[in-house]
């Protein structure tokens, strides 16, 4: 007999997903957290990989941190300069909830702002 381990979750891109982000090395962001999925559904299928930018519950002053508005399951900062490619099911990747449109926008913002400059 056959186990099915695979997930049947793919992530989305504006989803909030939790997932693990050990090991990591010098001042990246480390263990099990949420992030926001920036990568298209697509590509995460295609590749078995997502593009994320983590979430901090520490507040910070740093211009391209995106603070995610009270009233969500999920709090804290998401860090758009420490994106991260990784494993999504290798990484226990789990839905958590759908982030405001407002705040994708914003953090794509950022993004193009790094990228940009």
């Amino acid at each position: 007999m056959t186990i099915n381990t695979k997930s049947t979750y793919t992530p989305e891109r504006g989803h909030f997903i939790l997932l693990d982000f050990m090991p990591s090395a010098g001042v990246e962001i480390d263990k099990r957290r949420p992030a926001l999925v920036i990568s298209a559904s697509e590509f995460n299928v295609t590749t078995g990989l997502v593009l994320v930018c983590p979430i901090t519950s520490t507040i910070r002053e740093n211009p391209f941190n995106v603070t995610i508005p009270n009233g969500h399951k999920v709090q804290g900062e998401i860090l758009s300069h420490q994106v991260k490619t990784l494993d999504w099911e290798s990484r226990r990747a789990e839905l958590l909830e759908r982030a405001p449109k407002r705040i994708l926008n914003e953090v794509l913002g950022r993004l193009m702002a790094i990228l940009n400059n």
